[in-house]
């Protein structure tokens, strides 16, 4: 018997997620008009294209609203931490949440912290060095900028 999942949208259209026959670890989507699938639902069918594909699907969290304060000169803040106790598997996935996002945080200020100061860097000396290389020296050398 072989692996078949079929999601139907609120219009009743379908769409079908099995092995492809074809190829191996791949998963086939097949769909007669084409389906509408609202974002809650995408964890749901991402799941079931690594199943029909033959994988582990990955390990889905819901995302935080970013906050400036989850993070600090590119790195994570331990703002929440475990308290040592035995968690509910709802707490320790919410607590991996939090991570993740602040993570991603992370690095995206991180990266434009070092896009900013590589085109001053840029500027102040007529590309005579590799700008990134010296943005990412000074970050790391504990540089921060203050609006004023």
């Amino acid at each position: 018997m072989t692996y078949t999942y079929t999601y139907a949208d609120l219009d009743g259209c379908g769409l079908t997620i099995e092995p492809c026959a074809e190829r191996e670890a791949t998963a086939c989507l097949i769909s007669a008009r084409g389906a509408c699938v609202p974002a809650a639902d995408l964890p749901k069918i991402v799941r079931e294209l690594y199943r029909a594909a033959g994988q582990q699907p990955p390990i889905l969290l819901p995302r935080y609203q970013p906050n400036a304060t989850m993070t600090r000169h590119g790195k994570v803040r331990p703002m929440v931490t475990p308290t040592g106790d035995d968690m509910a598997p709802a707490e320790a996935r919410d607590l991996a949440a939090w991570y993740a996002t602040a993570a991603d945080l992370a690095e995206e200020t991180d990266a434009q912290r070092v896009g900013q100061l590589a085109d001053v860097i840029d500027a102040a000396t007529n590309g005579a060095w590799t700008p990134e290389a010296i943005a990412r020296a000074v970050l790391a050398a504990g540089y921060t900028r203050s609006e004023s």
